[in-house]
């Protein structure tokens, strides 16, 4: 028996809820993307501080009842990650959070501000404890409103280079275009032409915590994100999941984890 099963486990629960097209939400209606940072935040909120290698063991799974996401790990981290949603419920203040945490609570602000979702954190047996977040919810912060983020952008490459200060614009619909930082040496391992080709990108940027909004002169490339469109869109998920989310793939197995996600019953 491992230390994982003879400590003492409680559950943390992550309930979304509200329409997708006019329809009660259901977890079909989730991007993998979602999915993701969902499941990155979520690790964040439990264990801030925590390397992957680290941190105690965590469990995952989804439950009927619009979209709800079930984590089983150790009793003391998800009582105290319960006691600091409580007190946010309370005084709508993130500035007492841990800043991960607290940018943890930003994604899930965001993501029930743009989709009008209703979204609850806390103990599983606690919820309606926990902290409730909604279009409507407003939070304060005496920290810098902006702060340091990392996401996935998806557009065309218009230019790549420069002598002094080579970057990379990137022209997408829903920034407009962004200027990414980058080396002499991560462009000059390029071995493709990138230059006028749809191109996702893995990049840091800057954004503001309480609108969302991206400074998009401010950003920095950590990757080139690279589609084979000759793999199946079962091994391109798969492939997606195992590189973006490495830190879930000791405790999901990715094929009952991809038939979770589509609906599928289990076997």
């Amino acid at each position: 028996m491992n230390d994982f099963s003879m400590s003492r486990l409680s559950t943390f629960e992550i309930h979304i809820d509200g329409r997708y097209k006019g329809t009660p939400l259901t977890p079909d209606a989730f991007d993998i993307k979602d999915w993701e940072e969902t499941l990155k935040y979520a690790r964040t909120l439990l264990f801030p501080d925590s390397p992957n290698k680290t941190r105690p063991h965590i469990s995952f799974t989804q439950e009927t009842g619009s979209i709800r996401f079930i984590f089983t790990t150790t009793i003391a981290s998800i009582i105290q990650a319960h006691s600091l949603l409580a007190e946010v419920q309370k005084s709508k203040d993130l500035g007492i959070l841990p800043e991960k945490q607290a940018e943890s609570i930003r994604y899930f602000h965001r993501l029930a501000q743009h989709r009008q979702f209703e979204i609850k954190l806390g103990e599983q047996n606690k919820l309606d404890e926990g902290l409730l977040i909604n279009q409507h919810t407003e939070f304060t912060i005496d920290k810098p409103a902006w702060v340091e983020t990392e996401t996935i952008v998806w557009g065309k490459v218009m230019n790549m280079g420069g002598k002094t200060n080579p970057n990379i614009h990137l022209e997408t619909d829903d920034f407009g275009t962004i200027i990414i930082a980058a080396t002499e040496e991560e462009l000059a391992k390029q071995e493709q032409n990138r230059i006028y080709h749809q191109q996702q990108l893995q990049i840091r940027i800057r954004q503001n915590a309480f609108t969302g909004e991206y400074d998009t002169s401010n950003a920095r490339l950590v990757a080139f994100i690279d589609y084979d469109y000759t793999e199946s869109s079962e091994a391109y998920l798969e492939r997606l999941i195992r590189e973006a989310t490495p830190g879930w793939a000791e405790v999901i197995d990715p094929e009952n984890w991809l038939r979770e996600l589509r609906g599928y019953e289990k076997r």
